[in-house]
């Protein structure tokens, strides 16, 4: 062959081999196939301005004994980072750490329903008993059946009978929430997820009538979770010095405040 070819093609498989080098090969895997040595890679990669190793991807594995390619595995079978979260015990922020050391490009946006989930919400018509079937938030489900095309459709069902229904009483802040009937008389006093404060609720039912915003409820020996009526005192405006209170029995204000000792 002509010197001059040959020339011409050694400086195309140079370029060939940069192209490559660029799009994410290493040194080593170029050595192997162009059949050259390493140290010859290194050459013609430095030659044209390359670093050799720069684009090599670090596949960083935790030392808890979780292997990352499960992770990436399941993520990128179309699992959200949640669902990838739930499955291997780890938190969201962590498989998420995982998969960017890991060079995983994150999805903009979760995917659509599938055949199964869309199937289901066809038949129970309720998107939050679907994400509690398939153990994913509601909001998360409402997206994906959103991205299929399916209308959404608040559930009319409340109390008991709702999917999410947890026995209708929880702790918030130390205090007790308890859900309340939307037909109930003091149900105005519930806040948008049908819940009011307990202690509040049973002043309110001991007056026979909804508490005022400017009302409070204070619990004579600090606990907050003491609702029983004889342990809730009746005030006017907000806790601590200061405050004024009102007699549970005439209604006046013209009250002392004395030691609970």
């Amino acid at each position: 062959m002509p010197r001059g070819a040959k020339a011409v093609l050694d400086s195309i498989r140079e370029q060939v081999m940069v192209t490559k080098f660029d799009a994410g090969m290493s040194a080593s895997e170029l050595a192997r196939e162009f059949e050259i040595r390493k140290s010859h890679a290194y050459s013609i990669l430095r030659r044209n301005g390359r670093q050799p190793g720069s684009n090599a991807k670090v596949v960083w594995q935790p030392k808890d004994g979780i292997d990352n390619t499960e992770l990436i595995s399941a993520y990128q079978s179309g699992k959200s980072m949640r669902e990838v979260a739930k499955e291997s015990g780890l938190s969201y922020q962590t498989v998420r750490t995982r998969l960017e050391k890991a060079g995983v490009e994150a999805r903009e946006s979760g995917r659509a329903a599938n055949e199964e989930e869309i199937a289901l919400y066809e038949k129970l018509g309720s998107g939050l008993a679907v994400a509690k079937h398939f153990g994913v938030s509601y909001s998360v489900m409402a997206r994906r059946l959103k991205k299929a095309g399916a209308e959404i459709v608040r559930s009319s069902i409340q109390g008991a009978k709702h999917p999410a229904w947890k026995g209708g009483r929880h702790e918030m802040q130390g205090y007790w929430r308890v859900w309340i009937d939307p037909k109930d008389p003091l149900a105005c006093m519930a806040a948008g997820d049908g819940y009011v404060l307990e202690h509040r609720l049973v002043m309110a039912r001991s007056l026979g009538r909804p508490l005022i915003k400017s009302e409070t409820v204070h619990h004579k020996d600090g606990d907050r979770k003491n609702n029983v009526l004889d342990n809730l005192q009746l005030r006017q405006g907000k806790h601590g010095k200061n405050a004024k209170f009102q007699c549970l029995d005439c209604g006046g204000r013209n009250v002392i405040a004395t030691s609970l000792d």
